[in-house]
């Protein structure tokens, strides 16, 4: 049986893909995402919304809900499938190793604050976001509520399986590989 870092990773093919499936988003998604300079950079697949931010917003809709009154088979179905999300493709995207790590239980919003090409102003955060179908939610994420995630996570998901689809089916190509 595959551990969950392995059955994450299998994201990265699929992710490198979709990246490269719009002219906007593969702009975007060319940035580096560091803040200081390395001589080498590997990618890897890593949540948009932290695992240990996603693990304390369980947490807190668990007790909200079980102060609230929900039943308790109710909240037992809704933590599951939340608990779910967290790994879903919708969460994931291609990071810098060890991003997630320095992300710790902070929102993307405030790394990114920090990376060069944003503290210059050559792009915003909204723009770069909007390219990779990503809710502003997903990216500040320390205010919003789980709910609310889960369902950008299930949206970016399916926009994602279509995109893919559709290069799978032939109606789609990759515009890094089109002549200028």
């Amino acid at each position: 049986m595959l551990m969950i870092a392995e059955q994450f990773a299998v994201y990265y093919t699929a992710l490198w893909l979709w990246n490269r499936l719009d002219q906007d988003r593969w702009q975007k998604a060319k940035i580096a995402l560091r803040q200081q300079r390395r001589a080498q950079s590997t990618l890897e697949v890593d949540h948009i919304v932290s695992w240990n931010l996603w693990r304390t917003k369980l947490a807190a809709h668990r007790a909200e809900m079980e102060t609230g009154g929900a039943p308790e088979q109710s909240v037992i179905e809704e933590l599951i499938e939340l608990n779910a999300k967290v790994n879903d493709l919708g969460n994931c995207m291609l990071l810098e190793k060890n991003f997630n790590i320095s992300k710790s239980n902070r929102p993307l919003k405030e790394f990114l604050q920090g990376v060069y090409e944003f503290k210059e102003g050559k792009w915003t955060i909204e723009e770069w976001a909007r390219a990779l179908d990503l809710g502003i939610p997903l990216v500040d994420s320390g205010e919003a509520p789980i709910e609310e995630l889960g369902e950008l996570v299930a949206a970016r998901t399916q926009k994602m399986r279509s995109d893919l689809e559709q290069f799978v089916r032939g109606t789609r190509s990759r515009v890094d590989m089109s002549a200028d």
